[in-house]
């Protein structure tokens, strides 16, 4: 006889919600990942942030369908006997899913990054040729700007290999993200997975998501103000003398300079979470590939004519990149920013991501520029979905946001800078004027 499963309800499932106490549900089956959270490839934290809830749609997007149906079952301690309804949308949501894994739109492209893979090394080897066959500044500094180049190109590369989309192979990506993270760019490809996995899941939420957590720099909202209790941070954001009366009430002035500079912000954070979060996969190898990089970066450096041009080179590659950073931000920083203190995270899996994301519209020949953030809406849905197959998904997307009425949006590259723009000057003009006082009396608190 089959084994009889206990059954729980959602509440009983609900207890069970930290780290050393972790379940959660897909569809009707109770998972214990306990002893597997603190070495889930993706982060932790992402895990963590689903403790005793429903993760049927995030596991789902994240995850292949092989992996769901070989490694879920060894988690299995139950059943829930009163699982969330599924909506129409969720369930149109999850067909549509189906229906591009029937399209092949999830198999990977591997003369697409055989061709990447050919222009990055030319650009690379371009950059040694010129700084090691030449003793001319104006040669060196072309250099930085090919580097710089270079640095935004693979971090598309980079990012595929996270969400498992170039190999669809976990642990062949994450050598992948190792070279093109680590060694080549700076940048630890486990740091990025553990951010970029809880921004997917639970994008724009004001107490979870770090990619808009950026105090005491920027505040894309007047609610960061009182500070922010930050789940991935694990501290509190509090709203400074320094962001209130230096950052944030110019910030949409500070805004353009300082994501010109924000590269240095990622090799500093790189080391930051190596150091700090004693649950990294592979630590070893991730700081042996950042050695790699400074080594040589370093060399790189020294053969520079003088110590100004140093600072030349380290600064003009990193500003060549910044175009990036740019991109990351003109996504998300417009949209609108969730309370999720209350353990809500702005609607189903589905409809968190189309109201938490703006798409940018571009002819098919500039795709290339954008490495797949322009469709940022379709790419948060289906993460696993290959670049090269987004702009086929995209209609389809629309016509699900048409039908069930989640207000998707796409913009040119110019408006959706001016949005980010108008955003952050109405939250600095905020700022100029909020006192603790003032918000606690207009909430009714005290």
């Amino acid at each position: 006889m089959p084994e009889v499963l206990p059954k729980y309800t959602m509440a009983e499932v609900a207890k069970h919600k930290t780290l050393e106490d972790l379940w959660m549900v897909y569809e009707d089956k109770v998972l214990d990942v306990t002893k597997f959270a603190v070495h889930h490839p993706g982060g932790w934290k992402v895990m963590l942030r689903f403790a005793g809830a429903d993760a049927t749609d995030e596991l789902r997007s994240f995850h292949y369908d092989w992996v769901l149906k070989t490694k879920l079952p060894s988690f299995i301690i139950g059943t829930v006997i009163d699982p969330p309804t599924v909506s129409a949308l969720q369930q149109d949501f999850r067909n549509l899913g189906k229906e591009f894994e029937k399209k092949g739109w999830f198999v990977p492209d591997f003369s697409f990054y055989y061709m990447k893979a050919a222009i990055g090394a030319v650009q690379f080897a371009l950059v040694w040729i010129l700084v090691l066959g030449s003793k001319n500044d104006l040669v060196h500094f072309l250099a930085a700007l090919i580097l710089g180049a270079f640095w935004w190109q693979i971090a598309f590369v980079g990012h595929d290999g996270g969400h498992m989309s170039i190999t669809a192979n976990r642990k062949l990506d994450n050598k992948i993200g190792l070279w093109v993270g680590n060694a080549l760019a700076g940048v630890s490809i486990a740091w990025w997975k553990a951010t970029h996995n809880v921004h997917h899941a639970v994008p724009n939420t004001l107490h979870t998501d770090p990619d808009i957590a950026h105090l005491p720099v920027f505040a894309c909202n007047p609610r960061m103000f009182e500070g922010i209790d930050h789940f991935y941070h694990r501290r509190i954001m509090t709203f400074t003398w320094i962001a209130k009366n230096i950052f944030v009430p110019y910030q949409h002035f500070w805004f353009y300079p300082i994501m010109a500079v924000a590269r240095f912000n990622l090799y500093f954070q790189s080391f930051i979470n190596l150091c700090k979060d004693p649950y990294v996969e592979n630590k070893g190898l991730e700081f042996l590939h950042l050695g790699i990089f400074w080594t040589w970066k370093i060399f790189l450096l020294s053969r520079m004519n003088s110590w100004v041009m140093v600072v030349v080179f380290l600064f003009s590659c990193n500003i060549a990149a910044s175009q990036l950073h740019l991109q990351i931000t003109l996504s998300h920083y417009s949209m609108p920013i969730v309370d999720d203190k209350d353990g809500h995270f702005g609607g189903d899996f589905f409809s968190r991501n189309v109201a938490a994301s703006v798409d940018v519209s571009c002819p098919a020949f500039f795709d290339w520029v954008h490495g797949g953030l322009q469709f940022q809406t379709v790419h948060h849905l289906y993460p696993r979905m290959c670049r090269r197959t987004l702009r086929k998904a995209q209609p389809f997307v629309v016509e699900l946001c048409k039908k069930h009425n989640p207000p998707y949006q796409m913009l040119s590259f110019i408006e959706c800078n001016l949005d980010v723009y108008r955003t952050l000057r109405r939250t600095a003009q905020t700022s100029k004027t909020w006192s603790p006082l003032i918000y606690d009396t207009f909430n009714a608190v005290g």
